[in-house]
């Protein structure tokens, strides 16, 4: 396809494409009393480009990134997600975490994106959207984009929307360095983080021993009263065996030190000793970060 076949001999397999379609044909509003399909492309390729270029214009359409790796081809997109691992100072290079955040003359608090309206004989019409708590803070500041095949106003919306959020969002970021398990992390996944300097208490760590129902930590942590805990543990995935899920269960231990914590339901199968483990309660649980770069 578009040029590539001498230079790739793999492309995603069909089930990441199933997926991929799934989150792109949901129905939403349309804003005009119907709904319509979250992303869709309408264009016509009519001039040559770099094929590369091309595809990651195509891919930002679903909020995607193109990844070419050596041979092969494969695509992750922008999506909420389940985490599919726990970072702790336990599994930290150092236990050190270092958090950044972009500059605030940087910030945008309104977004404009261009669309080709069909209904004006493909003129292109701009939608923009603004956030008041944005524009109250930083003031009016505006930024464009200018996707190719976004042909209604209501993806026009969603696409500034997206654009406006991960600009202020997506500077947050949080920087650390781990051993061999984090290779088999990829762009795009979702993982925690529970970091004793930013929550004030140790909620992670590994695993001592455990059976389904019971899993003995690597050191005592305090159980406070009234608050309800999540004990979050990294398993294999029951079909893909080069997948890990992570399985979330309920801590029914009353408030106290405890090294053994007992869950209700079990888990799946007994975790393994050595596994990293994270727990949260309703007040201050683990921090769910998207993984944006990935050096090896």
């Amino acid at each position: 396809r578009y040029g590539l076949g001498q230079y790739v001999d793999q492309v995603p397999d069909k089930w990441t494409l199933y997926q991929l379609a799934q989150w792109c044909d949901e129905p939403l509003p349309d804003g005009r009393g119907g709904t319509e399909p979250r992303y869709t492309i309408n264009v016509a390729i009519t001039e040559q480009s770099e094929a590369l270029q091309l595809l990651a214009q195509i891919c930002s359409i679903f909020r995607g990134v193109l990844m070419y790796m050596g041979a092969s081809l494969s695509v992750t997109w922008d999506a909420p997600g389940t985490p599919v691992a726990s970072y702790a100072p336990a599994n930290v290079v150092g236990g050190l975490f270092t958090y950044s955040d972009g500059s605030s003359a940087a910030k945008r608090t309104s977004c404009t994106c261009w669309y080709t309206d069909r209904s004006q004989a493909a003129a292109r019409v701009a939608a923009t959207w603004d956030d008041p708590d944005l524009v109250a803070r930083y003031g009016v500041r505006n930024m464009e984009i200018n996707p190719i095949g976004v042909a209604t106003p209501a993806q026009a919306l969603r696409m500034a929307k997206w654009a406006l959020y991960t600009s202020h969002y997506a500077e947050q970021a949080v920087n650390f360095r781990t051993g061999a398990e984090g290779a088999a992390r990829r762009l795009g996944e979702v993982f925690q983080v529970t970091d004793p300097s930013e929550t004030g208490e140790r909620l992670g760590g590994r695993i001592h021993s455990s059976t389904t129902g019971q899993v003995t930590l690597d050191s005592a942590v305090t159980l406070l009263a009234g608050e309800t805990y999540t004990l979050w543990v990294t398993q294999p995935h029951a079909t893909q065996v080069d997948q890990l899920v992570q399985e979330a269960r309920t801590v029914t231990n009353g408030p106290g030190a405890a090294i053994t914590l007992t869950v209700s339901p079990a888990f799946s199968a007994a975790p393994t000793p050595g596994t990293v483990w994270g727990a949260g309660r309703q007040q201050r649980g683990a921090d769910a970060v998207e993984i944006r770069r990935h050096h090896r």
